[in-house]
């Protein structure tokens, strides 16, 4: 986080005598911004030592796995404790950059700041009401399609206060209940562009069985009209509304890896596009209308979901940067063509400890009796292949390794076992 903002308390007006689970103190804040704060992002009531929730063997009887003090620690954590939501972390309503300034976006719900309030359990309480805000236009318009704004609901982000890149992310949540409402925790990068974006759970309530499936996926590409995604869902056989549950999401610059209570849903590795995600910061949220289409009439209102606790840890030191890359071995393969001669050259990749690295990017040059050059991403064995231009009459096909790039990981050419090779075809 580049900057954080101090938040400086200037009227609290106290109302004595209401009896109300809502926050009960109106705030005025002035935000002054300051190079050389450094208020701490992990709530003091953080049990000490609390690590991610994640199980080492994938049953319901497995302990808990303590992640190493030297692998992970707490950067940010948040227990609403203290009675009001703390708005050095967060902010009410989402982003101002999304939708009518942050009260609209692809659903029927206008956000609204008195629908989140801090309650006195120590629970994080976003309210959706199926009933028009006053202050709400008629409609809103997304992608092209429009949305009437007939229900008021709320959000909380910590863009400007709270971003990271990788790490593990998990929150304690409550679903709501009715159908048509949509509860989410996601997150965004800080430069307002999408995609990409991480969906650590999304609860989409179309049908009754819905109250037992969490969605969660990774979006990226260039941009919204070009983008793509990875994820999937899951029934837990169990209605998320009736009890807490602990969503996690484990991210690195080539993987992510979902939790549910401590179990692994699922692992998508060997990604690159992961490192779109740049200062990513979190998006608590509950939409009504839109995926999972208008609320039912005859249904009780108002609906709530909550939240337990947020936590996010990070790495003590970088993925990965210890590694040292090398070219170990080129090797060629001769083909014939018609008339004319062709080589596949064969780069692999491996690290100090003689290991394979996939997804290392190998740029070469063809040079001898061919020209040409060529970029391509080792495979899970840390092989790179190539194709030589073709050579009516054969000669001399030399293949030279100019840089191998992969995040994280530095490229040592003095440690090359062969930098260039070449190979007379026909022999």
């Amino acid at each position: 986080m580049k900057k954080i903002k101090q938040l400086s308390l200037l009227v609290a007006i106290v109302f004595v005598g209401v009896s109300c689970d809502r926050e009960l103190v109106t705030d005025k804040l002035e935000v002054q911004e300051t190079e050389t704060a450094s208020l701490s992002m992990v709530d003091p009531s953080t049990p000490l030592g609390v690590e991610p929730l994640i199980l080492t063997v994938q049953d319901s009887s497995a302990a808990l796995k303590a992640a190493p003090t030297t692998e992970y620690q707490l950067v940010f954590s948040d227990e609403f404790n203290s009675g009001s939501l703390d708005l050095t972390k967060w902010t009410k309503n989402l982003p101002v950059h999304i939708g009518l300034n942050g009260q609209a976006h692809n659903h029927q719900a206008w956000m609204a700041p008195e629908n989140v309030w801090v309650d006195s359990n120590g629970k994080l309480v976003i309210q959706v009401e199926d009933e028009r805000h006053p202050d709400a236009p008629y409609s809103v318009f997304h992608n092209d399609n429009e949305y009437v704004l007939d229900y008021q609901a709320g959000a909380v982000h910590t863009k400007g206060k709270f971003d990271l890149t990788y790490g593990y992310i998990e929150g304690r949540f409550k679903s709501s209940h009715n159908l048509g409402t949509w509860p989410a925790f996601w997150t965004l990068n800080d430069d307002e562009g999408w995609p990409p974006e991480i969906d650590i759970l999304e609860i989409p309530i179309s049908t009754v069985d819905d109250r037992q499936v969490q969605h969660y996926y990774y979006h990226y590409g260039p941009d919204w009209t070009q983008h793509s995604s990875f994820g999937d869902y899951r029934d837990h056989k169990q209605n998320l509304d009736e009890g807490y549950h602990v969503y996690g999401v484990e991210w690195t610059s080539e993987s992510m890896t979902w939790y549910f209570d401590g179990q692994k849903l699922q692992s998508w590795v060997r990604r690159p596009e992961c490192a779109e995600g740049l200062d990513m910061y979190l998006i608590i949220n509950l939409a009504c209308g839109g995926w999972p289409g208008t609320p039912p009439s005859g249904q009780t209102w108002p609906d709530t979901y909550s939240c337990d606790y947020v936590r996010v840890f990070q790495k003590t030191t970088p993925p990965s940067v210890d590694q040292i890359m090398h070219v170990d071995i080129i090797g060629f393969k001769n083909i014939v063509r018609g008339k004319g001669y062709i080589t596949y050259g064969r780069v692999t990749v491996v690290n100090q400890d003689g290991v394979v690295v996939p997804n290392a990017t190998v740029d070469i040059t063809w040079s001898g009796d061919v020209s040409g050059s060529d970029s391509v991403v080792t495979d899970a064995d840390g092989v790179a292949v190539f194709q030589s231009p073709k050579k009516t009459g054969g000669g001399i096909f030399t293949l030279t390794v100019d840089n191998v790039t992969k995040s994280g990981v530095i490229y040592d050419a003095t440690q090359n076992e062969e930098t260039t090779d070449s190979v007379v075809h026909p022999s």
